[in-house]
């Protein structure tokens, strides 16, 4: 080859022939593995959030949980019951009957709560509360509009 023939445009041509080529196929891998990428991480948290899902699943329904959840439900349930007692001493018209029977209401509203996981055939004396669960709370667990465990403040 000679020196004369060797011209920048056939050095471009020598050297440079195939970057169209990879260019294309540069841009090409980054979409794919930026794809793939993408796709991957999807799917490994859709897995990691059934994962959390079946193991908290596995951890309410455990004896051991729903002993306790029982436990905490009966003290809601005692609770209400001392401030009924307390609600029939104290006048029918004093202000103290709201400010007693919020707390009635509250006391339920965490009682209710909790009842939207108890499994009462699955923990002993679950079934002695399924019957105070229905007539209070509904199956979302909220407290019902005029709950038997938290009469209304008398009047005058």
């Amino acid at each position: 080859m000679d020196r004369d023939d060797f011209t920048p445009a056939r050095a471009y041509r020598e050297n440079f022939r195939w970057a169209p080529v990879a260019i294309v196929v540069g841009v090409t891998a980054v979409c794919v593995v930026t794809v793939v990428i993408l796709v991957g991480w999807h799917f490994a948290g859709w897995f990691q959030q059934h994962g959390i899902q079946r193991q908290f699943n596995n951890t309410v329904n455990s004896q051991s949980y729903q002993t306790s959840l029982l436990a905490e439900m009966q003290q809601h349930l005692s609770n209400v019951s001392d401030v009924a007692n307390t609600r029939g001493t104290v006048p029918r018209n004093s202000p103290e009957q709201v400010t007693l029977r919020a707390s009635q209401l509250n006391e339920l509203k965490q009682f209710c709560a909790e009842s939207a996981t108890l499994i009462p055939a699955d923990v002993p004396g679950g079934a002695d509360v399924e019957s105070t669960v229905q007539a209070n709370c509904t199956p979302a667990g909220v407290i019902v509009a005029n709950p038997p465990l938290a009469g209304p403040v008398p009047q005058g």
